[in-house]
């Protein structure tokens, strides 16, 4: 069954944020309950993204914390006041076509080095993903993840294992060195994950293939590659990525009497 409130962002031309599409609330197991002309979006008793009423307005909420803002979102003036909660990167696939100018010289450098040093013929595919490589690899990415927090992890496995778009990159002996995982809405291109492996430059290499893929270019969707889950190490990298944009996301509490 389609979302009703992400038809209801399209209509009234809202912009969606990381977590609007059809795939991530299928697979966060995210509820919809509709009120009083009022349409809410739950995870167990959270209020996931701002109530919007049947106007395709945004409509005051009767719980304690709004999880995620959208645009536009402003709910100060009803005794709320918002903290922040992660960043949007929004890129420009078409630039890395190019990768003009002196601001991607790193990534530009940085992008080619994997492949070159691999040592072997590369191939980037969404046929023949088979689930015991995959668990191998997402095994190997959580072995150097270190101390960091792994966020949603039950809804990461669904998208690793069962998600609709994906692509692994994998070598003429083998292997399996990486792979990307994506959605999308009526506006962007949800760059989900991207699970690689122990080798220098791997991810840079990744994330050259998902945005020259034909298969991103064709859609004309600027790509949101979500925010920094309060890493410095993949905040420092995505900014190298040179984002057309970087957005706010805020979350919205009720002020304490």
């Amino acid at each position: 069954m389609k979302s009703k409130y992400l038809e209801l962002l399209e209509t009234n031309d809202f912009i969606p944020n990381f977590w609007c599409s059809e795939e991530y609330f299928q697979k966060a197991g995210l509820e919809e309950i509709e009120a009083g002309g009022v349409l809410k979006v739950f995870d167990d008793d959270i209020l996931v993204l701002p109530p919007l009423n049947s106007k395709g307005t945004f409509a005051e909420p009767s719980e304690n914390m709004v999880w995620s803002d959208l645009e536009g979102c402003d709910f100060s003036s009803m005794g709320y006041v918002s903290e922040f909660l992660d960043y949007e990167y929004i890129y420009d696939p078409g630039a890395f076509s190019t990768m003009e100018g002196k601001r991607w010289m790193v990534f530009r450098k940085n992008s080619r080095k994997f492949s070159r040093r691999v040592g072997e013929e590369l191939v980037y595919t969404s046929e023949g993903i088979i689930e015991g490589e995959v668990k191998q690899l997402f095994l190997e990415w959580l072995s150097i993840q270190e101390r960091e927090e792994i966020h949603d992890d039950k809804v990461l496995e669904k998208f690793l294992f069962e998600g609709q778009n994906r692509k692994i990159l994998r070598g003429k002996s083998g292997r399996i060195y990486g792979l990307s995982v994506w959605d999308e809405n009526y506006k962007y291109v949800n760059y989900r994950y991207c699970v690689c492996g122990k080798e220098d430059f791997i991810s840079e290499y990744m994330r050259l293939l998902f945005y020259t893929d034909p298969l991103i270019l064709n859609k004309t969707k600027k790509v949101n590659d979500g925010g920094v889950l309060d890493n410095p190490r993949l905040k420092f990298f995505k900014d190298k990525l040179n984002p057309e944009q970087v957005k706010e996301r805020k979350t919205w509490r009720k002020e304490s009497p």
